[in-house]
């Protein structure tokens, strides 16, 4: 996972949402018609080499492959899924975050009593959460790369909480910092354990360990701040995926 959020997808032949088609097209060939006289075309010393035409046809040179071509051989059958920058992921997120107390007051009224207004709001917001939802598997993988990490939450905050260039900074090289430790410590995604035995006493430890990242996130922000827009503990089990600590 690098600063561009981007997932390659293996999919069947024929089922590709963006495909990349290569390939080399045939030289046409071309008829000469007869000279007039022996003396008006000088016959060639050898065999007649062309610029373009598929490799391994005699006496025809190969036409060099272009770099596009390349990358299309390399994902040919294959899906290229972009949810776009890290830093977009955590505004998306932000937005999700900030939205939460709205969502919660459109779904808990009457129906009946919503204005069309109210009605499109809470479609739009149903969808915002759906698709942040939905990114919930690569935004878990961001624990394992510090800068991901740190860049991540830096624009959640600072979505969510209207925060500064100072501000966001801080909580980007606080966040970058509990990446590197909790790579450290063996609590990052990466590092779960496949054995199910193993895994309750990791997951303690690991949401201890985000706890612990949530009351650093609150020191840095406004007083009261992160309870306001709801960055909490639960919030982190949400985006660890962890729906049944997450409170929703």
């Amino acid at each position: 996972m690098k600063q561009i959020l981007t997932a390659i997808i293996a999919a069947a032949a024929g089922g590709g949402l963006v495909w990349f088609l290569g390939g080399n097209r045939a030289g046409e060939s071309a008829g000469s018609a007869a000279p007039s006289s022996p003396a008006q075309v000088k016959a060639p010393a050898g065999p007649v080499e062309s610029q373009s035409g598929p490799p391994g046809v005699k006496g025809r040179a190969p036409r060099p492959v272009s770099g596009a071509e390349k990358a299309a051989a390399e994902l040919k059958d294959q899906i290229v899924v972009t949810l776009g920058k890290v830093t977009d992921v955590g505004s998306k997120a932000g937005s999700m975050l900030q939205a939460k107390m709205e969502l919660r007051a459109l779904r808990s009224a009457d129906p009946a009593t919503l204005t069309p207004e109210q009605r499109r709001r809470l479609l739009d917001l149903e969808r915002q959460r759906a698709a942040v939802l939905g990114m919930l598997p690569e935004i878990a993988g961001f624990q394992d790369n510090p800068e991901e990490y740190a860049g991540f939450f830096g624009s959640l905050l600072q979505e969510a909480a209207g925060l500064d260039g100072p501000k966001t900074k801080g909580v980007s090289d606080y966040m970058r910092s509990r990446s590197e430790a909790m790579i450290a410590a063996g609590l990052n995604t990466a590092k779960e354990p496949a054995d199910a035995a193993l895994q309750e006493a990791w997951e303690e430890k690991r949401d201890a360990f985000n706890e612990e990242s949530v009351a650093g996130i609150s020191k840095i922000l406004p007083p009261g701040e992160a309870e306001r827009i709801g960055f909490t503990d639960s919030f982190m089990e949400l985006l660890e995926q962890d729906f049944d600590k997450a409170g929703e």
